[in-house]
C-alpha cells in the first residue's frame, strides 16, 4: 500500500501536531504513514529556523526518514492540484480536509484541537510513558541542586509559560505571532491564583531570568512564591507544565500541549491568549477547545 509522508517542522510543540496529524489520518484510512526530518535541517527554506528531531523516545513513532522534495517542489505540486501533494496555505487552512488517497507529501502545521483528538487513543499513552523519563530527568536535577531549587509536586503549583527567544527576536516570527504584553501573564496569573488557592508559581520559559522579571514588573506583588524552570530538555519542561494544577498559556504550540495534558491529568483550568497570532494573521479555527478560558492579549514592541 503507498504511503503518505508528512514533512516535519518547527520545535518539539509543532512536531507533536505534525505527529497527531500522521496518526489521525492513519487511524481513519489504515494508510501507512511516514515522518520526514529533511526541512529540520539546513538548508532552511524561506526562512524556516533549522531544527533537529524532537520526537526522540517516543514510542509508537511512525517510521521516520530523511531526503524527500525541497518545500517549495512541494508547494508547487500543491499549486497544482490532484492532491499528490497537500500543503498548508495559512494557519486556518484545514489541510486534513484536503488530503486524498492519492496523496503522498504532506507539509503542513496541524493546529487543530479535533485532529488530535482523533490521535489521542496512540499518542496519549506515548506522551504519558515519555513524560515519566523526563520527571526522572527533573527529579535527578532537584537532587543535585536541592540546596538552591525547589521539589515541585504535580498539581500543587500553577505554571505560566512565557515565550520570547525568537519571538522576540527574530522580526519575521514576531509579525507572525505577536510579542504579548507580560500585563497578560500577571492579569491571568492573578486570576488562576485566586480560583485554585495556589500559593506557588513556576516560570517556564526560554529565558527564565527574563520571563520572570517581565512577570513580576507586570502588575501587582503575586501572593505566591515564583519559581522558574528550564532545562535542557524540553521533554523536562513539558512535564513542568502538564504536572501543574494550572496554565498560563503563551501563544505557543509547546505551551498548547503542555495545557492539553495537564487538562487529561487532573482537568487543570487552562487560559489562554485571545488573538493567537499577530494581527492581520489568520487564526487556526479549532485549536482551542471550548472549555479553556481566553483572555484578551496587547502586543508589546520588542526591544
Amino acid at each position: 500500500m503507498p504511503t503518505t509522508t508528512f514533512m516535519l517542522l518547527g520545535g518539539l510543540g509543532n512536531q507533536l501536531f505534525q505527529l497527531a496529524g500522521a496518526l489521525a489520518w492513519q487511524a481513519r484510512t489504515g494508510r501507512t504513514v511516514v515522518l520526514n526530518t529533511s526541512l529540520l535541517t539546513p538548508p532552511a527554506w524561506r526562512g524556516y529556523t533549522p531544527r533537529t528531531l524532537a520526537l526522540t523516545g517516543l514510542a509508537g513513532l511512525p517510521p521516520i526518514r530523511a531526503g524527500g522534495p525541497p518545500a517549495a517542489v512541494l508547494v508547487g505540486l500543491d499549486r497544482l492540484g490532484g492532491g499528490l501533494a497537500v500543503v498548508e496555505r495559512t494557519p486556518a487552512d484545514d489541510v486534513t480536509s484536503r488530503i486524498v488517497p492519492r496523496t503522498r507529501w504532506v507539509l503542513g502545521y496541524f493546529h487543530d484541537h479535533p485532529t488530535v483528538c482523533a490521535a489521542a487513543d496512540v499518542l496519549t499513552p506515548a506522551l504519558t510513558a515519555r513524560l515519566v523519563l523526563a520527571r526522572t530527568h527533573e527529579e535527578e536535577m532537584d537532587r543535585q541542586a536541592r540546596a538552591g531549587r525547589t521539589a515541585l509536586v504535580a498539581g500543587r503549583y500553577l505554571a505560566v509559560h512565557i515565550r520570547l527567544g525568537d519571538f522576540a527576536g527574530d522580526a519575521r516570527t514576531t509579525a507572525h505571532h505577536g510579542l504579548t504584553d507580560p500585563a497578560y501573564y500577571a492579569a491571568a496569573v492573578a486570576e488562576l491564583l485566586a480560583d485554585t488557592g495556589l500559593s506557588t508559581v513556576v516560570v517556564v520559559s526560554d529565558n527564565p531570568p527574563a520571563a520572570a522579571a517581565l512577570l513580576a514588573a507586570s502588575g501587582p506583588e503575586l501572593p505566591a512564591e515564583v519559581l522558574t524552570r528550564s532545562a535542557a530538555d524540553p521533554w523536562a519542561d513539558l512535564a513542568v507544565l502538564a504536572d501543574a494544577g494550572g496554565v498560563v498559556m503563551s501563544n505557543s504550540s509547546f505551551s498548547w500541549w503542555g495545557a492539553w495534558l495537564a487538562v487529561g491529568a487532573r482537568s487543570a483550568p487552562v487560559i489562554a491568549p485571545r488573538p493567537w497570532l499577530a494581527p492581520g494573521v489568520p487564526e487556526p479555527p479549532r485549536l482551542l477547545p471550548a472549555q479553556w478560558r481566553q483572555r484578551q492579549r496587547t502586543l508589546r514592541i520588542p526591544g
